[in-house]
């Protein structure tokens, strides 16, 4: 499923990006899934259904802009855990990830990994 997931935000991106027509943009992903994040980062004899939605992320996206968060500040969570209309309603949601503002230098700190960090540690 976290797979499924990581290619759907790549096509979507995608496809704000060639709507706004802004090729130039910079764009970061994050996941929780540090066995999507394997897959992505790394050349193996993957099963054909892992290996096909990997060859399209690689295609759609730079292996080296995935990223890591713990579970615990992925606001995406909300919504693939269940939650209450209260809790959709919280800024985290709608805001993001205080984290999410912090210089990219700072996320080691933090338990959020670029991919290549994660790569050195396994």
């Amino acid at each position: 499923m976290a797979l499924l997931t990581a290619l759907i935000g790549a096509r979507l991106i995608n496809s704000v990006i060639e709507a706004l027509n802004r090729k130039e943009v910079k764009c970061y992903y994050w996941s929780d899934s540090t066995s999507v994040l394997a897959w992505i980062s790394k050349d193996e004899n993957w099963s054909v259904f892992v290996r096909n939605r990997v060859q399209e992320i690689r295609k759609l996206t730079s292996p080296l802009a995935w990223n890591h968060v713990v579970v615990e500040l992925n606001p995406a969570d909300l919504l693939s855990r269940g939650c209450t209309a209260t809790q959709l309603m919280s800024l985290r949601w709608w805001e993001g990830s205080q984290w999410l503002t912090e210089p990219i230098s700072s996320f080691g700190i933090m338990g959020i990994f670029c991919v290549k960090t994660l790569m050195k540690t396994r």
